[in-house]
């Protein structure tokens, strides 16, 4: 997916058409209304809820942004979003993607 082809998610067609285009390597950033922003994968979707797999927040820490698993003590790699909690998804930045892709499979990119 082309990093400068970002896209506010508001309707369910503008869904569907995003993610057809969606592969299990591309990395998102889901803004959420509690201010939340989770950096992902989009495994699937319905008309109310996308499944992200091993969200990881982003926090600031004293040497600057860093990245927490979303759910701390979760058993599961997969969580389902109500679309009603979501603000807004894109694609995440190059650099931010890789740093994701590394603390997640382990894989430097």
């Amino acid at each position: 997916m082309d990093i400068n082809n970002l896209r506010l998610i508001s309707t369910k067609e503008k869904m569907n058409s995003f993610m057809k285009e969606v592969n299990n390597t591309d990395v998102f950033t889901v803004k959420l209304i509690s201010k939340e922003e989770l950096v992902t994968r989009i495994t699937e979707f319905n008309d109310t809820e996308i499944c992200v797999r091993k969200p990881m927040c982003m926090i600031q820490t004293q040497s600057g942004v860093g990245m927490l698993p979303w759910a701390l003590t979760a058993g599961a790699h997969e969580h389902w979003i109500n679309t009603q909690h979501i603000l807004t998804i894109s694609p995440s930045n190059k650099e931010v993607g890789s740093s994701y892709m590394q603390s997640t499979t382990g894989l430097t990119i």
